[in-house]
């Protein structure tokens, strides 16, 4: 019982020792425009698994190791941004204002045919070679 308690003991210490070796970065981001919260945005450290969404106001928090990171915010429709932050200069309140992506399409031409060929005339001379046969005998 002794041993017991004292490993639940040490592993109590260790992850908090562990949780104090790093940084936090959070804040939130927004529509460049309207200001308005970008709910479902993605925030992650590039060349990391480390990421998250941002929350209905826009929010998002990143526990991070120490060192320095890309982070980078992306959402659909909009021009993704990278910022640097470091484990120096902890960022706690960091506001991303993302611009609108203007995506235009060139000119797009549609053609159409009133002749429509029959699934038979298409593709019989397929079907009766591979699954028929073409022997006398089929």
């Amino acid at each position: 019982m002794k041993a017991a308690s004292l490993s639940v003991l040490l592993l109590f210490f260790w992850t908090t020792s562990y949780t104090q070796n790093g940084f936090i970065v959070s804040g939130k981001v927004l529509d460049s425009v309207t200001q308005q919260p970008l709910f479902g945005a993605s925030v992650f450290c590039q060349n990391t698994t480390q990421g998250t969404s941002t929350s209905m106001e826009g929010g998002f928090t990143l526990r991070l190791r120490p060192g320095g990171y890309d982070l980078v915010v992306t959402y659909t429709g909009y021009q993704s941004q990278t910022i640097r932050v470091t484990d120096n200069d902890p960022v706690s309140n960091l506001v991303v204002n993302l611009v609108k992506a203007e995506k235009s399409m060139e000119e797009v031409v549609i053609r159409s045919s009133n002749e429509v060929l029959d699934g038979w005339e298409k593709y019989g001379s397929f079907f009766t070679d591979l699954f028929i046969g073409a022997t006398p005998f089929a």
